[in-house]
């Protein structure tokens, strides 16, 4: 298999993709409920995790 980089707009720029590595860590996302609903306070949530 060859490895092909494409340029993908017309600045001949590659394009880059950010990975979110904590997704729904924020206050209104649904860990947080989800652990609030399982009796788990927002100080011990990570620590679980």
């Amino acid at each position: 298999m060859q490895y092909e980089p494409r340029r993908p707009d017309q600045f001949s720029l590659p394009w880059l993709l950010d990975v979110n590595t904590v997704p729904g860590m924020t206050s209104h996302s649904l860990v947080p409920k989800a652990a609030q609903a399982a009796g788990i306070d927002g100080g011990g949530g990570a620590s679980v995790m």
